[in-house]
């Protein structure tokens, strides 16, 4: 059976066989096999030089980059420097493209270019069932993973998802169960029909976790037992301890649950709207509530509670230190509710303050209405440090045991390092593609962000200093630098 005549530039197979990509002359064919062999598509594409099929498409590359094959038009998906080396289809419809100068990946998730460290790229080859990318330089194979480049997608089309600890997701869906998924085995355990996620909170050690939905009923989730019912209504949801789980209703209701007899004591219990719980995430630990009549209230799990009325209106911003010490913004003030029963201010902000988030160190970042953050240090009065000035309007999360930040503007993920020189850089900035609803675990490892297909997942296992640093590096490549024309080797 014969597909066309002329001079064969190229020819691809589908994953799975279904489609044969050929390029002849100066046309592209894509082939449907079943039934029986038939053109599908055909279409002049130009001086090209390689075709591959993935993703339900045709891609070729020649000497202006890549471009898509549709019924009707070649379309640029992304031009490369350099004479054209080759493409393939790697795994999770991936594309990847080389020229001598780099390699571009091309994927739904986004894409990525990298630029060849040495001498010019001679070959390409890829898989459709492997992470690995080869290429050939002279005298030396070139290896990529592209588990070290890309996220990893881990649900489709969900309408809300929360971490529990670092290593699990529960996702909820519009019209299908929601899921318990563990990110190092990737596998699923449907918990049911269940409301989106509004709040949520994981205990020590990401075995279980509490989720509060839009009909305001909580539940106890883990990955071993049924989903568990907690009687009542609720708004806020926190685990104080490894067992001991926070639940506030804005009724005025603060509830504890013990996780491990099944227990639930009232805290307190008010007339008025509540409107914030903070909880110390240390032992013994510590539990603060505000209420909209300008009553703070705080307690030792265990001991005595204390309330005082504030002279002017808070906001439901709140923190509580490991010695009881209530941090609380009043406007552009953050206010200390001492452990001696006094009212002090403790630093000025340039704009009123929204949000307060803890860093797991002596240091607090305050977010303020300009769309700025500031580090404060706690142990000294009126120290506060400009962390980012430029987050605007955006949707941030922040990881609460290190304090880092995942902001995303436009489609784009960044990462902000508050304790680490205020460092801020780019995670994801896919063409075309939109990434939403930002999540990051307590422990700052990974993050979550939804585009319009697919649930992400990045793992950020970066190393603390210079010496895990080196190490790090040796694990990932057996380059080594040099001076002068032998800058760069190999081992």
């Amino acid at each position: 059976w014969t597909v066309a005549g002329g001079r064969t530039k190229g020819l691809d197979w589908a994953a799975d066989s279904s489609h044969l990509a050929a390029l002849v002359e100066e046309a592209a064919y894509d082939v449907q096999m079943a039934p029986v062999p038939t053109i599908v598509r055909r279409l002049t594409v130009g001086e090209r030089f390689f075709v591959a099929y993935g993703n339900e498409q045709l891609f070729t590359i020649g000497p202006t980059g890549v471009a898509i094959v549709s019924r009707e038009v070649a379309k640029p998906r992304r031009q490369l420097v350099g004479s054209p080396v080759g493409i393939g289809e790697a795994r999770e419809h991936t594309i990847v493209a080389a020229s001598e100068e780099g390699i571009a990946v091309l994927s739904p998730r986004g894409d990525h270019y990298i630029g060849i460290p040495t001498g010019r790229l001679q070959r390409l080859a890829v898989s459709s069932r492997s992470p690995y990318v080869l290429g050939a330089i002279d005298e030396r194979i070139l290896v990529w993973n592209l588990d070290e480049i890309q996220p990893r997608a881990i649900a489709e089309h969900p309408a809300t998802a929360t971490f529990v600890g670092s290593d699990a997701v529960i996702a909820t869906y519009v019209d299908a169960p929601a899921q318990w998924i563990d990110l190092a085995t990737g596998q699923a355990k449907p918990l049911g029909q269940w409301p989106a996620i509004t709040s949520s909170s994981s205990a020590p050690g990401g075995q279980l976790a509490a989720i509060v939905d839009l009909a305001h009923h909580a539940k106890l989730v883990s990955p071993t037992a049924e989903p568990k019912d907690l009687e009542g209504t609720a708004d806020m949801i926190g685990f104080a301890t490894a067992h001991e789980l926070l639940l506030g209703s804005y009724t005025g209701t603060l509830v504890l649950h013990d996780t491990t007899t099944g227990q639930s004591s009232t805290l307190v219990d008010r007339k008025d709207e509540l409107i914030g719980i903070a909880w110390s995430r240390t032992e013994p630990a510590w539990v603060a509530a505000i209420y909209k009549d300008l009553t703070l209230w705080r307690t030792r799990l265990g001991g005595e509670s204390q309330t005082t009325r504030l002279p002017h209106k808070p906001n439901s911003a709140l923190y509580i230190g490991p010695d009881g010490t209530v941090m609380f913004a009043v406007g552009a003030e953050l206010m200390a509710w001492t452990t001696d029963d006094t009212i002090v201010q403790h630093a000025v902000l340039p704009k009123p303050i929204i949000e307060l988030g803890p860093t797991g160190t002596s240091k607090l970042v305050a977010f303020t209405e300009a769309g700025a953050a500031y580090l404060v240090d706690l142990e000294h009065q009126s120290t506060v440090i400009d962390i980012d000035r430029a987050l605007g309007r955006t949707k941030a999360a922040m990881a609460a045991e290190t304090g880092t930040i995942v902001v995303e503007a436009r489609g784009e993920l960044s990462i902000v390092e508050p304790l680490i020189d205020h460092k801020r850089w780019t995670l994801a900035n896919p063409p075309g593609v939109s990434l939403t609803n930002p999540q990051i675990s307590n422990d700052g490892r990974r993050i979550l962000a939804q585009t319009a297909q697919n649930l992400l997942v990045w793992t950020l296992d970066l190393p603390p200093g210079p010496e895990e640093t080196a190490a790090w590096l040796d694990r990932l490549s057996n380059a080594t630098t040099g001076t002068g024309s032998k800058s760069l080797g190999w081992r």
